[in-house]
């Protein structure tokens, strides 16, 4: 068991994704690695514009660990001990290719001003994951741009969110496949394409995105929301 800091600007990449040697040669993907958490705290945790891709992420089934993250959007804490990956201020994230089995959530990413170093800007790429089989919610984002609650309209709020999730699965989670809140920003932008969620405990994808002062765009095209199983809705 063992749990991977990713230091900031670093890729790691596993071999179930295809990778670039540096002779410049493509190694096609194969087996991916498997990469088990002591359950402590997440397995890997992420740095600023870092890359994590082609891994089989688990967590110790058993441990009791303590990493609590409280959200900046009143959801409570989120408990990241079991989770597969966790970001707690950060950006220029790229997660593509990675599976989860025994986690609490499979990713979970908080921007909360209240905690050392909160960005301005959240941006992220998270594509051809299979956020799958988490004991609560497949993926999480749960945001805050640069002005703390309470929102005061009429202010100025810079920082931008923008999110691309591209063709992951969010199914059999036990609560929400994917749950996304991003709040007072000055420009919000999320776009959801391709993929399914279906079977969790919850709605299959819930999304609030507000008291943004600029655009606020979200997008979802391709993908396989309706009921499809989920104890409630297919988006709410």
């Amino acid at each position: 068991e063992e749990n991977v800091v990713v230091a900031d600007g670093v890729s790691v990449y596993g071999s179930g994704v295809p990778i670039v040697g540096p002779d410049g040669k493509t190694y096609p993907a194969a087996t991916p690695p498997t990469v088990v958490g002591d359950g402590e705290t997440a397995t890997f945790t992420m740095g600023d514009n870092t890359t994590l891709a082609g891994f089989n992420i688990q967590s110790s089934p058993s441990a009791e660990g303590t990493d609590l993250i409280p959200s900046p959007n009143n959801h409570g804490i989120w408990d990241a001990s079991r989770a597969g990956i966790k970001a707690v201020n950060k950006t220029g994230l790229t997660i593509y290719g990675n599976t989860f089995s025994n986690v609490s959530y499979g990713a979970i990413i908080v921007n909360n001003n209240d905690l050392p170093d909160p960005k301005d800007n959240v941006v992220a790429d998270i594509y051809d994951n299979e956020f799958n089989f988490a004991d609560a919610n497949g993926l999480v984002i749960d945001v805050e741009g640069p002005e703390a609650a309470p929102f005061v309209p009429g202010d100025l709020i810079p920082g931008n969110f923008q999110v691309n999730l591209v063709n992951n699965d969010y199914s059999y989670n036990g609560n929400y496949g994917l749950f996304v809140d991003a709040r007072r920003f000055e420009n919000a932008s999320l776009l959801i394409d391709g993929g399914n969620a279906m079977a969790n405990g919850n709605a299959g994808v819930g999304i609030t995105v507000c008291e943004n002062t600029g655009i606020a765009d979200v997008q979802i095209a391709g993908e396989q929301f309706t009921a499809n199983g989920n104890a409630t809705s297919g988006i709410s």
